[in-house]
């Protein structure tokens, strides 16, 4: 049982630090870069209309909610479950927290 409660905080904080931590860090960044670089002083920074970079971080930042909840629900249903310590749903749930920060 001591395995099974070291990989729940392990998972859980892999959860807390890819799906909140790291992603509000990059927003914090690109925000600080929106005003502190305006596209009116900066228009070669922004080859795109500045509307589309917002609309990206929005998105980035609804996709992240989106995995950080499907990471506590799958945290939930594994509490529940007891099964032989198999966790091979967790390594697909990985890959999917890093699909925000690849597109």
């Amino acid at each position: 049982m001591p395995i099974d409660i070291l990989f729940y905080i392990v998972f859980l904080s892999q959860i807390v630090l890819v799906s909140l931590y790291l992603p509000g860090r990059i927003s914090k960044r690109i925000r600080y870069v929106f005003e502190s670089y305006p596209p009116s002083e900066f228009p070669k920074l922004y080859p795109e209309p500045f509307e589309y970079y917002e609309k990206s971080l929005r998105i980035f930042r609804y996709m992240n909610i989106g995995i950080l909840l499907a990471g506590l629900v799958l945290l939930a249903v594994m509490l529940g479950y007891s099964g032989s310590g198999e966790w091979d749903v967790v390594f697909p749930y990985f890959m999917i927290q890093f699909v925000p920060l690849i597109l």
